[in-house]
């Protein structure tokens, strides 16, 4: 893949203007590798230690994307069903221009399909316990 030739060795890009965090150098460095893949259509994974910012890297690319990017598909964040409200929690506090959504009910208590509840959305938060109940139909 020349994509990967061309990986950005350095900060090169700040963070998105609604980001209301400062990124430390390393964050810094996460965001940029994890917006290099998102734009080469690439996937990846943050390995950072627990407590080092994660989410708020996430969010950086989130933000990347909506602002610059003028990505207009929700995020899917499946994450445990006990960080649920951390991930919304953390959406509000760090990006309040991101649109988040929490699916935490299933489809017949929420009353609203998966598809419309992310149609409204930049990012969706859910745990795979909820996204697979929301995804699966049972017919009779």
């Amino acid at each position: 893949m020349r994509a990967l030739a061309s990986a950005p060795d350095g900060a090169a890009l700040d963070a998105p203007e609604g980001l209301r965090a400062t990124l430390r150098p390393y964050q810094t460095v996460g965001f940029n590798w994890l917006a290099f893949l998102f734009e080469n259509g690439l996937g990846g994974v943050l390995a950072d230690d627990m407590g080092l910012g994660k989410t708020v890297q996430a969010l950086a690319l989130v933000g990347h994307a909506v602002e610059r990017l003028g990505c207009s598909d929700p995020f899917l964040v499946i994450a445990p069903t006990s960080v649920v409200g951390n991930w919304v929690s953390e959406c509000r506090r760090f990006a309040q221009d991101l649109r988040v959504a929490a699916v935490s009910a299933t489809r017949s208590r929420r009353g609203t399909s998966l598809a419309e509840l992310a149609a409204g959305a930049d990012v969706v938060v859910t745990s795979y316990a909820f996204f697979a109940s929301s995804t699966t139909s049972t017919r009779s």
